[in-house]
Order: structure tokens, then sequence, then C-alpha cells
């Protein structure tokens, strides 16, 4: 299936799978894909499937913005990027009726007209700065899609300021390593020749703005097992068992349903479980049943025709139809309404469906992933969740244990989220690591590492860096604000949010604007806190 990667500034969103024939992008809710931002026209652009082909048409008569080109019209190769004012749209095309991997999908080029495996037994393999601001960091190459940038978000983050946030993006598979420029403002390089979209082999040197990074084979040894499947980290003999479960579950089309506390990564076993299947050429579609409003959740989930409704101004596929061929992941099933459930438990059963509006009865071939935080069987007992659709969801149930049940893994998720970042953890920050209870789970980790970032100095990430929002059930050392007295309360938000500002105006030093971009607010944002909280003249 042909795909859209879409990008808000350097923030990954969504991915799109272009299923129908035409696909209309622009900032009116009347297109397939709705950017809403001032920039974009309300008709911007129109997709169209010719063949095997895809052809990007301009509906805004200010021209399309291909590879940093303005076009009227355009033929859309693999890993073409249109920026449409703050949003960037990566294509990616169809893979082979063969892929050669799980992970990317390989673009044969002139250079290379029959690829072999050669990275097949490559254990590691790395990317290091060899000139530049950022000389001597270093980057290993983990499957899948890493990106470089000045982003904080990225997996390589540059301090070169000839670099764009979201400069390129890197793909390694058993078939070679793939580079994308994202759209940046002064390309990139392979080789001393300007690439879009290249396969490059160990050895190449790849230029962005003012930097150079080369590609090392660090050695050669036969696979070494991974502490971790996809995007799923964790070598933990629990974490261990969801794998197994996993890899079991996704040769079958049974129902699955995953519990476990929010944070854990559900959304993620869902993704590994469709990749894995035999349905990974399908869609994955998502349904949040927390986010939808309660009148328009049936429009979501079965689509309806035009005038069904006073704002149905046109025909919507919902999101069993588009799950045809593929997966459908109903996230938060446990806030489904309860007057939802009966309906949904028809589609299950027998795999048809009507738009709201129509008497046409539509057949969808799907399989059904399910997630919840909530321990549906006590639900069910409460009269909260029909018991029938729980017996027909709890076929396949994968539980995800919380982080404190893993503990062995935290060190793993902690190098794993300090990855292209030059960050020594000590032993004391370590323990203080481990020590916390994580009721947020791996989503905390991440939050507190990222937070930890910006407030360190210099490149050793020390017990008072770590900032927990909830100290309740934490063991260790006390935050300065917390030693005053022993029956003072936790802090408040405010109070770490000028912490982390006081901080960061300090490892900054002073420099506002370098301020507001470390923080990912507005300047204008950044100044309306400073006179809040009186740190203005610092």
């Amino acid at each position: 299936m042909a795909t859209l990667r879409i990008y808000l500034k350097e923030e990954f969103r969504w991915n799109y799978t272009l299923l129908d024939k035409e696909v209309r992008i622009g900032r009116s809710r009347k297109n397939h894909i709705v950017l809403p931002h001032p920039e974009v026209s309300r008709n911007q652009a129109i997709i169209r499937k010719k063949g095997k082909e895809y052809v990007v048409i301009d509906e805004s008569g200010r021209g399309l913005d291909v590879n940093t080109a303005l076009a009227k019209e355009s033929e859309l190769k693999h890993g073409d990027v249109l920026s449409i004012g703050v949003y960037r749209l990566v294509f990616q095309s169809e893979e082979p009726e063969d892929p050669p991997s799980d992970t990317m999908t390989w673009e044969s080029t002139l250079e290379l007209p029959t690829p072999k495996p050669v990275l097949e037994k490559i254990a590691k393999c790395e990317l290091v700065v060899t000139d530049g601001p950022d000389k001597g960091k270093r980057m290993a190459l983990g499957r899948g899609v890493m990106a470089i940038g000045r982003s904080a978000q990225g997996d390589l983050v540059l301090t070169d300021k000839t670099v764009s946030n979201l400069h390129l993006e890197i793909e390694y598979g058993s078939m070679g390593v793939h580079l994308r420029d994202m759209g940046s403002t002064n390309g990139s390089r392979v080789d001393g020749r300007r690439i879009q979209s290249q396969t490059v082999d160990v050895g190449s040197e790849i230029q962005v703005g003012k930097t150079t990074l080369k590609l090392f084979l660090e050695e050669e040894t036969l696979p070494m097992s991974p502490p971790s499947l996809g995007r799923l980290i964790g070598r933990s003999p629990k974490m261990e068992v969801v794998y197994q479960l996993i890899r079991k579950g996704a040769n079958s089309d049974v129902a699955v349903l995953i519990q476990g506390e929010t944070g854990c990564g559900k959304e993620l076993v869902a993704k590994e479980v469709h990749r894995l299947s035999p349905r990974t050429q399908g869609p994955f579609i998502t349904v949040d049943c927390s986010a939808i409003p309660k009148d328009l959740i049936e429009s979501e989930l079965f689509g309806h025709e035009k005038g069904a409704f006073t704002s149905a101004v046109s025909q919507r596929k919902g999101a069993f139809e588009l799950a045809n061929k593929g997966t459908i992941f109903l996230d938060e099933i446990g806030e489904l309404p309860l007057e939802m459930q009966p309906k949904l438990l028809r589609v299950l059963e027998e795999k048809q469906f009507k738009r709201i509006g129509s008497g046409e009865v539509l057949h969808s071939d799907f399989r059904v992933i399910a997630a919840t935080n909530r321990w549906l069987d006590q639900e069910v007992l409460k009269g909260r969740f029909r018991q029938d659709l729980f017996f027909r969801l709890y076929v396949l149930p994968i539980f995800l244990p919380p982080l404190r049940e893993r503990e062995e893994d935290i060190p793993i998720l902690i190098s794993h989220f300090l990855k292209g970042k030059a960050v020594q953890v000590p032993q004391a920050a370590m323990d203080q690591l481990v020590a916390h209870p994580w009721p947020g789970n791996v989503r905390e980790l991440r939050n507190v590492m990222e937070r930890a970032v910006v407030m360190m100095e210099g490149n050793v990430l020390q017990p008072e860096d770590l900032l927990f929002l909830s100290n309740a059930d934490r063991q260790g050392e006390l935050m300065p604000w917390e030693k005053n007295e022993e029956t003072s309360p936790p802090a408040s938000l405010e109070e770490i949010e000028k912490q982390v500002i006081r901080r960061a105006l300090k490892s900054c030093k002073g420099d506002k604007k370098v301020v507001a971009k470390t923080l990912g607010i507005a300047l204008s944002t950044l100044y309306e806190k400073l006179r809040r909280y009186k740190l203005d003249k610092l």
C-alpha cells in the first residue's frame, strides 16, 4: 500500500494509506487529509492513482513544493517530500510483491540493479559525526526509521545551525541503509552529490549543512538475540512472554485484547501484531474510542452518506470499511458508550454493516485488535461493559506489565531514549530512576529523560536533573524544593516549570530564542512565563 507519512514541522503525526483513487488535501474538513493551518489552502492538492503510479496536482493556484521545486503537477516517487505550509508529507510507494525486508522497501537504482542482502549479518552499524560542531557524536543504527536534525525529538541531535530541525531520515534494514532528505533548507549530500532519496554503502560520507557524517561497520558477527521486538524495548522475562504471544497471535486472525496501564505501549503491541501478520500489506486503522464524541462515534466506525445528518456534507467511509484486508485497532475500548456496544458486536460477528443514511449492506474483511487500561471483566460486573462483547474480544489476551514490574528494562529504555545524545548517566541517577514507581510507565520515563536533557549542564546527568511530577510514592533523594520541611506538599506543576525555565536560561546563557526552541514553545509564550514567574531579570 502506498502511504503518506505526515509531519507537523519536525514532529511525525500520522500515516495515511492511499486507498482511494483520488485523495484530496487541504484546510477544509471536506478533504480526506485535513491540514488545519492558515498557510494551507482550503483545497491545496489532489493525489490521483493512475495505474500503479500516483500523481499530485496543485489545486491552490500557487504551485506545489515537491522536493523544494515548485510544480503544478508531478508524478510521485518513493521518498518524495511535499511541503505544504508547516506540514511535510513523505510519499512511500507500494512495496513489491515479495518484499525483501519486513522493515523497509527496497528501491532499486541504476547503480544497484540487483541488490544483495549485504547487511544481513551485521551486528552493529553506526553513524559517526566526523566533522562539524558535534564531531565525535555517534548513533548506533537500529531497525526502522530514525531522524537526524536539530530538533530535540530526533534520534541524532545536531547543534549545527545550518542543519534543519528535521533534516534527514535514515532507514536501516537487511537490504541496506536508505537516506531520505526531508525538504531541508541546505539539502543533503552523499560523497559530494546532492540527493533526495538514496541507498548508501558502508563507508559513505553524508553531509548535512556544515556537518559530515560517516557510516561505519563496527563488527560482523552472527546475529545477536535482540532485546526487543520491533519498537517494543525490553528483555525482562515478562516482556519475553509478551513477545511470544505477539508472534503466536500474529499468525492467526483471532481477536486480540491488550490490557495494561496507561503509558505501557499498547498501541505498539497492536502494530507489531499487524506487522508480523499475513495482513501486513493491508491498512492499519486506529480508532481512539476515548477521544471521539458520543454523537460522532457511529459515523467514525461505520461511515455516513451525504446528507445523513446536518454536518454530513459529503460521503465518508468509516473505520471498518477502510480496514478491509487489514487491521482495525480499537484503542481504549473500555470507553465505548454502552449503547454502541451491541452495534459493534454485530459487526464483529457478521463482518458487515451499513453507513449512516444508507440501506446498502457493506462487507469488510478485517482483523480486530482492542486495547484498554481498564479490567474489562470488572467493568462487566459493574454493568459498564457487555459480557457478550467482552467474550468476543477476549480470544487472545495480552497483558502488558507495568514498568515497576520490569526494573531490569529501565536501563535499556533509558539508553534507547538517549540514543544519539552524548549523555552519561552515573550510578546515583540510575539508582533513582530504577527506584521510582513510574505510575505513568514508559511514557513517563520518556518525558522524565527529555526534561533531564533540557535541565542538565554538561553531558553528565545528575540526580537533581530528574524531575518527577508525582512524588507520593517516590524513593531516593528529594528535589531542592522538597527539602525545606518534612511536611511540605509535593511540588506544584508551576514550581517545576519555573525550575525548568531557570535551568534552561542558565544552560543557554540567557539566550531566550535558544531557550524557547529548546523547550519547544513560542518565544512569546516564554516571555509571558518569564513575566509571570518574575524570571525576566535573570
